[in-house]
């Protein structure tokens, strides 16, 4: 697979580099290892080579993304080179296998990331977060009454 560097950049700092640095990540790491994991995965994507904490300047990471691709198709130079927008006839032809009578799945772009992944996280760390302050609320409060006896 290939990818335009600067579309692959937009992409991927508005999902995965998104939900890695939105607040309610940080929140649900506190509550779920998974979360926790998830996100010590992530943050490492951006501080250990390619992008050697330089995720969020532009310029160098579309570079090092088109070095790395050069790289792989050195590697591997029978690779398909293809973009996805051209659906299953050259991965099929490729392979060759016959194209599915399935649609090619069209699913994780920007929005439905959101859609499916920040947006719930914001709602899990909100919730979490209430009853926390209702937590300590009601212990303010029973520590309040103790000490006015």
């Amino acid at each position: 697979n290939t990818r335009d560097a600067e579309k692959w950049y937009a992409s991927a700092r508005r999902t995965i580099y998104a939900a890695d640095t939105d607040w309610s990540t940080a929140v649900n790491a506190w509550f779920s290892s998974t979360v926790a994991a998830f996100k010590e995965m992530v943050d490492l994507t951006w501080v250990a080579p390619p992008f050697n904490g330089r995720f969020e300047d532009p310029e160098y990471a579309v570079g090092q993304f088109r070095a790395y691709q050069q790289e792989v198709l050195a590697a591997f130079p029978h690779a398909l080179v293809y973009e996805v927008k051209q659906c299953w006839g050259p991965l099929c032809a490729h392979l060759g296998v016959p194209v599915p009578a399935v649609p090619f799945p069209a699913v994780n772009d920007a929005e439905d990331f959101h859609r499916t992944f920040i947006t719930p996280a914001r709602w899990q760390a909100a919730g979490r977060l209430a009853l926390v302050a209702a937590a300590a609320t009601g212990a303010g409060l029973v520590a309040w009454a103790a000490w006015k006896r």
